[in-house]
């Protein structure tokens, strides 16, 4: 048994130095957050704020993002008006979190997300941004940061026509100058419009 020791030293010896060469140093979950999101949109319609954006498709490093878990979007308030205080401070506080595996109030199609805020106060302004973040909880850098100024919303248009022409089509509509609460509107009306085909959802023109 004494003239086999050495040989068993040595092939455990050997094992444990070729196991060692094989290691890679371990990478932490911080040095690998999503990368921030550069497209946060937003419009009102109505009484409320439409917020869209991209799934970011790479880490913070460069590395390709594959286990992006969700977003948080953060809103900020600021008075319109009389109210309005231009040097106070203003924080962002969290409205939403979005789970890709289970959205909820929000909608995802394709690398697209789509979320809504119906949450608007009138004589408002408001300021977004978006975080991804990753399987670890752990989130990369803000979005771009997009504002709106919200108001009472005008009453909406009335006996809407279209008329077909040889290229293009002429649509008309009654609109009377009313909030959408019954009181006046002092300002100029603009008017958004929305198109769509079979199938599609209604796009902006």
């Amino acid at each position: 048994m004494k003239r086999h020791t050495p040989v068993l030293l040595l092939l455990i010896l050997g094992a444990v130095l070729w196991g060692c060469g094989k290691k890679a140093p371990p990478v932490a979950p911080e040095s690998s957050v999503p990368e921030g999101v550069t497209d946060l949109r937003v419009w009102v319609k109505e009484d409320r704020a439409f917020l869209s954006w991209t799934l970011p498709s790479r880490n913070k490093d460069g590395t390709r993002l594959n286990d992006l878990q969700g977003f948080r979007m953060f809103r900020r308030a600021s008075p319109l008006g009389p109210e309005s205080c231009p040097d106070c401070p203003l924080n962002f506080e969290p409205v939403a979190e979005i789970d890709l595996k289970f959205p909820k109030e929000a909608r995802v199609e394709g690398r697209r997300v789509w979320w809504q805020d119906p949450s608007l106060k009138a004589l408002t302004e408001y300021t977004y941004l978006v975080l991804a973040y990753n399987r670890y909880q752990i989130p990369g850098p803000e979005s771009n940061r997009i504002k709106i100024s919200f108001d009472q919303p005008p009453a909406s248009v009335t006996n809407v026509k279209v008329k077909p022409e040889d290229r293009f089509v002429e649509i008309s509509w009654d609109f009377a100058p009313r909030l959408k609460n019954g009181e006046n509107l002092n300002d100029p009306a603009l008017f958004n419009i929305y198109r769509k085909s079979k199938g599609e959802e209604f796009a902006f023109l």
